[in-house]
């Protein structure tokens, strides 16, 4: 995006946001945001994010492919439970991502060798997401490690720490058409400043009030008769 564009940065961990906040000031990076909060609780129809094209998730996961702290194995006996959670927040990371509603590209990447965080997730998104118009992009089409267990996972990107001599990661990619997502918001045009305009006065009609008083009678304030200086005519 260099310096023109803007970037959101969601995280729930203060250290990290913090670490994060830190090397993009040291960067320069002075259109970068990056806030302490839930991502699932950010608000896609916020006017704030209502450009938004480019998503890119990174979730949480088992770490599984890092092999400094899993081994070459990746753990493979990883708690069942733990993974089946993991899989359930990668899966509303994802769906959440789809309400943003100019968005026109998603990326999610894992560090993880198991298919229940990976293919599994992904395969699930795209049943809510198809509706809405996304679809699986192929991604890094010349590496020759690709997805599986399901159609269409072959777009995906794996590697293996013991085949491809890395980090295990995966990768995978959704886009939508751009005609069928909303058009960036335009920002609402300032009133311009304007002179109270200037209020025509009624025409003001004395009003005037007989009041007969009889002999037994008193008359009120508001009844008082008002007095009127009348000429006298002089008859000769």
């Amino acid at each position: 995006t260099g310096l023109t564009g803007k970037v959101w940065a969601f995280d729930l961990s203060k250290k990290r946001c913090g670490l994060l906040q830190r090397r993009m000031k040291q960067a320069g990076a002075t259109n970068v945001q990056a806030r302490c909060c839930d991502f699932l609780k950010v608000d896609p129809q916020s006017p704030a994010y209502a450009d938004v094209e480019y998503l890119l998730l990174d979730p949480s996961c088992s770490g599984s492919g890092m092999i400094d702290t899993q081994g070459l194995d990746g753990n493979q006996e990883s708690d069942a439970d733990r993974l089946a959670r993991l899989a359930k927040f990668q899966l509303e990371a994802i769906c959440h991502a789809f309400k943003f509603p100019a968005a026109v590209r998603i990326s999610y990447s894992t560090c993880s060798i198991h298919s229940v965080e990976n293919e599994d997730v992904v395969e699930a998104a795209l049943t809510v997401g198809e509706a809405l118009g996304w679809r699986l992009a192929r991604c890094l089409d010349r590496w020759p490690r690709r997805g599986d267990g399901f159609n269409g996972a072959d777009r995906c990107v794996r590697a293996d720490p013991l085949s491809d001599l890395t980090n295990g990661f995966f990768v995978a990619c959704f886009e939508r058409d751009p005609a069928q997502a909303a058009p960036p918001l335009k920002p609402e045009p300032k009133p311009k400043p304007s002179l109270p305009k200037k209020r025509k006065l009624a025409p003001t009609v004395p009003k005037v009030a007989s009041v007969v008083a009889g002999p037994n009678t008193k008359a009120t304030k508001k009844q008082k008769k008002r007095k009127v200086n009348t000429p006298i005519k002089i008859q000769k």
